[in-house]
This record gives C-alpha cells, structure tokens and sequence, in this order.
C-alpha cells in the first residue's frame, strides 16, 4: 500500500469518526482540522514518507485543531458577553458607524475589518486575501490608527475637547509623534 492509499484511508477513518460524534466539541473540531491537514498535503504532494510519521502529524494537527477552537472560545465567552439589555438605538447607532467605516476604506480594506471582527486569525485573513500574515497585521495596524484618528477628531468637534480615547488598545494618532519627542 502506498503512503497515498494511507492518507486516503485515515481520511475515511477521521470521517467516520466525524460522523459519529454525538456534539460538536473541541474534539471533533480537532478531527476537522486533520481532515483539512490531509487534504492539503495530499495536494501539494507534501505527504511524509512514512505511516508513523502521517499519523504522527494528524495527531499534531487534531491536538492543535482542538486547542485552537479552546482558546477561540474561551476568549468569545470573555469578550463576547451578551449585553444586559440591547437597546434598538445601540443597534442602529453601531449600524451607522459601520456604514461610515465602510465609506472611509477602501472596499478591500473593508472585508479585511469584516474578517478580523469575526474572529479570523492573521494567518486565515493572509490566505482568504492573497497576502502574508505579516502584511496583514501592518495593513489593519494603519487601518487602526487611520480610523482611530477619524474617532479622535469626531470627539473633539463634538465635545469641544480631548476626549478619553473611546477604542480600548488603540493608541492616538499622536502616539507616534509623542513617543519620539520623549
């Protein structure tokens, strides 16, 4: 049997076990991201030379495939957290400021942001926009910055003063300047 033909009957056997499981958890989250692992490798070629060392690397990816759905939704229970009550003006004022972002960056910039605000890793929005993880963290650093700069002067026009900064984690558009004058 040729290592191919073994990739393909652990695929078999990981569906299967898909199939099976009773509830969606972290587990079956991990068996997911090895069937992923072997569709990739089996088309790019890039499947190891030896069975112990494929079950091996779909042990690897099971684990991290689990330990990545944990860490996802440790932090939606964290920062995701239903508000008390939702207001239908928090609602309508949050769908105004998305169209006003939405004017203010380009179309690719905008599902860029979209991605992000759902939860997509730097290295997922590389893939799904034809570019590096690298290049991605650099372009939504200065979209950060360049809309963050948008908020600041919206503060100032309309309470006539400095404003606390209202997006946590983003630093003024100052913050450059400042730390080079120090």
């Amino acid at each position: 049997m040729t290592i191919i033909d073994y990739a393909w009957l652990r695929y078999a056997d990981l569906q299967q076990r898909s199939r099976k499981a009773e509830e969606l958890n972290d587990y079956s989250w991990g068996i997911e991201a090895a069937l992923n692992y072997l569709l990739r490798v089996i088309e790019t070629g890039t499947v190891p030379f030896n069975q112990s060392d494929l079950d091996a690397a779909l042990s690897r990816a099971i684990a991290s495939g689990a330990r990545l759905r944990r860490s996802r939704s440790l932090a939606q229970r964290k920062w995701l957290a239903p508000p008390d009550s939702l207001s239908t003006n928090s609602a309508a004022e949050a769908s105004i400021e998305l169209d006003r972002i939405g004017r203010d960056v380009k179309a690719a910039d905008g599902e860029i942001l979209l991605d992000a605000g759902f939860g997509y890793t730097d290295r997922e929005l590389a893939s799904r926009h034809a570019s590096t993880p690298g290049a991605i963290r650099v372009r939504l650093s200065r979209l950060r910055v360049k809309l963050a700069g948008k908020v600041h002067s919206i503060n100032r026009l309309t309470f006539g003063h400095e404003a606390a900064y209202p997006v946590s984690g983003v630093r003024s558009p100052n913050f450059y300047s400042e730390s080079q004058a120090a």
